[in-house]
Order: C-alpha cells, then structure tokens, then sequence
C-alpha cells in the first residue's frame, strides 16, 4: 500500500510527479515489477501538523487524525511512505511499527527540510529502499533495520542534502542491513555504522562523512564507474572493510577540501580476504589531504595511483596486514610528511614519489617489512625489528630488485641496530638486491643483533662459487664503515646460523663473503678478491 504525506491540497499534483519520476526510477534500477504495486496502492494523505526544524511538532505516524482517511497506516510488508514538504518545513515522527517496502521523497525548493525521527525504520518486502528527489534537505535520524536484506538508496542530486544518521547519539541510530547499495547521487552516512554486510556505489554514486562525524563499518565497499567515497573536512576517520573496484579503474577516495583536518581513510581488511582497488585515491579540489591507515590480517591490493602530492597531511601508514601498490602504478603524497610501516607489509612493486622540494621519509618500524620490485624515491629508516625484503615475504618464486632514490634525486637509508634482511637466491644464480641511488647508513647497525636471512627459492641450495653475492649496491658509498670491513652482523643460511659467511663492505657496496686463513675470498664480486688481512673492525 502507498502512504502519501501531502501539505494542503498538493496531492493530485504531487501524485502526477511522483508516478512520473517514480516510473524513471523504477526502470533505471531494473525494478519494473514494483510497478504494478505502486498503480494499485491504496494512499494515505498526510495532514498532520508541521512545523519548523526547531520546533518539531507532534507528527507521529501512529494518530488517526494526521492522515484524511481517517485511519493510521497498518503494519504490512509493503507499505510505501511518500514524503513531500510543500513550502513547510516539518517532522515527521515515525512512533509504530510499520514494516516499510519503500520511502520516496520530494521536498519541493532547496529551502525545505524534513527530518524522520523516532522509532526505527524497519524494511522488508520487495527491493526496499529509500530515494529522494530533492534539493531540500532530508534528514533520517532514526535507525534503520533490513536483517539480511539489500537497503537500496537513491538520490536524484549531487549535493549534501541527503544524510542518514543525522543527530542523535551514537547507537541509537544505527544502520543494520545486510548490504547497502547506492545506486545514484550522493549519501552522507553519520553516526557508528556497525552493522552493514556490503556497501556498492553505483554508477556516479557518492558516499560521505560529514565534517563531525566518523563512519566505522566493517563493510567491504564496491566501486562502480565513476563513483567515490569523501572524508569531510572535519578530523574524522572514514573506516570500511575493503576497497574493490567492479571494473578496472572504478572509484576515488578523497577528501572535500582543507588541508588542516587529521581524519584518515581506514581499510581494515580481515584475515585471508583480499580486495583489489584499481580507482584513484586523491583526485579532487587543491588542499585536499587523503591519507590512508592500512590495518587488518588480509591484503589490500592498489592497483591504481595516488596523486596527493603538494597536499599538507597526506601519508601512508601499514599498521598489519599487506598493502600491495601494484606494477607501474605510483603514490604521491604531502609535503614533508613521513609514511611509516608499523607492522604488517607494504610490498611496493610500482613508484613512491616525493614531492618536489621535499624529503618525504618512509620510516620502517619494529614489526614492519619493506618489500617489493618497484622504486622508492625517499630517504628510508630502518628501525630495530623492521625487515628489508626485496620481492616480499610471500613472494617465493622468484628473486627481486628493490630501489631507492633516483639519478636525479639521490636517497640516504640509515640502518639501526636489530634489523633484518631477507636475501633470497634462486636455481638460476640470480639474488635479491637493494639498490641505492644515494649513501647506505651503517653507523648503528653494526652489532650482530642484526640478522641477514639467507633463503634458497624453488629447491635452491646455496653454492658459495655461484652467482651474485651483493646485499647493497649505492652509489653514494657506505657511512659508518670503511673499506674491506667485516661488518658485526649474523648471517643465517637457510635456517641455520653459521660462521663461515660474513657481510663485508666493498667499496660502495656491502657484499656476502667467506673469510679464510689470512685471506678474505669473496665471491662473485670483482675489484676486492685477493685483500688479504683483513680483521674485523667494530
């Protein structure tokens, strides 16, 4: 049944309208079979009181007198509300229980405002949902409850006039459905939702925080072709489950504007799940900040660029878990600000740029692994229990180069006692490498607190004749150790200490060698075999 809630004598022109945008929207969302509901609905009137956004009025859904059948709405599954202002603004106060099928909304002039308050809203029937067809404001500060089902929201703008969870104290206003599909315009979603299977942004569709208030849901979002998720400007967290794209370079993620807010986007991806998301992080207005938290077991793959560069605030910080930044793709963020590694791994097979004028550190800290094929083009600190590891920890195939800095632009990495490096060597006498357009650091990280890992690929057994032997090429030379030096560190080949292999430096490099009786032989490496001598030095 139809529930239509008019001001005045507007119903046979509002009930023209709305059929007539109503059918357009039926047929956009592939929903033709409501049709026939809606043509043979019986309608309900509003006649009720209204009243200012300040002084709400007494509009509950539930009093007889506020409808001119003369009867309330009755509970059913497919009851349809109709909302429309007229040029007054009014609450309408849901007080019964009413198990919903749709909400339309027309609110007439961009000065109209209608707010929903009460009880919760509760959803069942055939593709429910809510859709709003206004340039007033729209306010639902109720919960809203749809237990395993899919809750469809429309907007017909692109404005922020569209909230649900507006006001109200966190909890009492919840959202509980089992997947939330935007299927056009923009939403702005405030309050704790905590309760959302799923979120999908159709095509063009728009979600968003307001500037006071966090999103927080466990959700995995689905991008589709040209939609976006937006962190107001407001110092609020922006937390979901997952980022996927539906189609190769599907969704942006970014903030509205102002540069001085410290919100975050948050990907929280649970345990052995993997998402990948191919849109754009940081494509907006100037003086946006975008600045991701990668927490969470499972992976979060980015398969698409990051253009943040010259924007104060933005960085990438990896808490747990894997952020993979895919082949040939690049992030660009903030001026003169750090991205850190926690914990977890942030493997980096494609380009980490700094803006131009600034360093842009990467600092890697206890728990942390830097990995990947790609190049980074910032100074790199390695603090104790961070681990260096060129291809990563999962890779297992096959053995990879990992730059830092650039011809143009050289890079320093400092190294600090108790760091690790993970060295594999594969079948084909190929070996791991971190290249280093700039200086290597050693001044405090030469004790034997500091681990090299060596790990054969595929069946490889190590062969002290065969293959490459270098840990670190620069092209800056090595600071805190001098030619030809046994460095302090412990090396483990597969698994196992042992004393018969040693990371020396060799002019600019730092190279595996085998010392023996007053001769230091080093494999694989020219210009420094035949030294003889050598003690080690600390």
């Amino acid at each position: 049944m139809e529930l239509i809630i008019k001001i005045g004598n507007t119903h046979t022109t509002y009930w023209r309208h709305n059929m007539r945008h109503l059918k357009r929207l039926l047929l956009a969302c592939g929903m033709t079979a409501l049709l026939a509901l809606t043509a043979s609905a019986q309608t309900w009137d509003w006649t009720g009181p209204s009243g200012s956004i300040g002084s709400p009025t007494t509009g509950t859904w539930s009093e007889t007198g506020h409808w001119d059948q003369g009867t309330a709405p009755a509970s059913a599954n497919d009851t349809i509300l109709n909302f429309q202002s007229g040029t007054s603004n009014y609450d309408a106060n849901n007080n019964t229980n009413i198990t919903l099928n749709r909400i339309n909304l027309t609110t007439g002039d961009g000065t109209n405002q209608v707010r929903i308050i009460g009880n919760a809203l509760n959803f069942g029937g055939t593709t429910p949902g809510i859709f709003y067809d206004s340039t007033g404001n729209f306010f639902i500060r109720t919960a809203i409850s749809a237990p395993g089902q899919t809750l469809i929201l429309n907007s017909s703008q692109i404005n922020d006039n569209f909230k649900l969870n507006e006001g109200g104290a966190a909890g009492n206003n919840s959202i509980d459905v089992g997947n939330l599909h935007i299927t056009g315009g923009r939403v702005t979603l405030r309050g704790t939702q905590n309760n959302i299977g799923a979120i999908t942004l159709g095509e063009n569709a728009e979600l968003r925080t307001d500037a006071n208030n966090a999103i927080n849901t466990t959700a995995v979002i689905h991008f589709g072709v040209g939609s976006e998720i937006q962190r107001a400007h407001g110092a609020v967290n922006f937390t979901s489950g997952g980022w996927q794209s539906t189609t190769q370079g599907a969704g942006n993620i970014r903030q509205s504007s102002n540069t001085s807010s410290g919100g975050n986007f948050i990907v929280n991806v649970v345990e052995n799940a993997s998402y990948t998301y191919s849109g754009t992080i940081g494509t907006g207005g100037s003086g946006e900040r975008t600045s991701i938290i990668k927490q969470g077991l499972g992976t979060q793959i980015l398969d698409g660029n990051m253009s943040a560069a010259g924007r104060v605030g933005n960085q990438v910080t990896v808490e747990n878990g894997l952020l993979w930044l895919l082949e040939s793709r690049t992030i660009a963020t903030g001026n003169g600000n750090a991205s850190h590694i926690n914990s977890g791994e942030f493997r980096i097979d494609g380009i980490i740029l700094s803006n131009a004028g600034h360093d842009d550190a990467i600092n890697l800290n206890n728990g942390g692994t830097l990995s990947g094929s790609g190049e980074v083009r910032r100074t790199v600190n390695v603090a104790e229990g961070g681990t260096l590891s060129p291809g990563g920890i999962l890779s297992g195939s096959s053995t990879a180069t990992l730059t830092f800095g650039t011809e143009a632009t050289n890079r320093t990495m400092t190294l600090n006692n108790g760091f690790s490096y993970l060295w594999e060597y594969h079948t084909d006498n190929s070996s791991d490498l971190i290249n280093i357009f700039g200086a290597l650091d050693l001044n405090n990280s030469n004790t034997d607190n500091t681990v090299i890992n060596v790990v054969g690929l595929n069946g490889a057994t190590f062969d002290p004749f065969a293959g490459n032997r270098i840990l670190f090429a620069t092209t800056g030379g090595v600071i805190g150790a001098s030619n030809g030096q046994i460095l302090d560190w412990t090396v483990n080949i597969d698994g196992g200490s042992t004393q018969n292999w040693f990371a020396v430096v060799d002019g600019n490099d730092v190279i595996l060698a085998i010392p023996e009786p007053g001769t230091l032989l080093l494999l694989g490496i020219t210009g420094i075999a035949g030294l003889i001598g050598f003690r080690r030095r600390r």
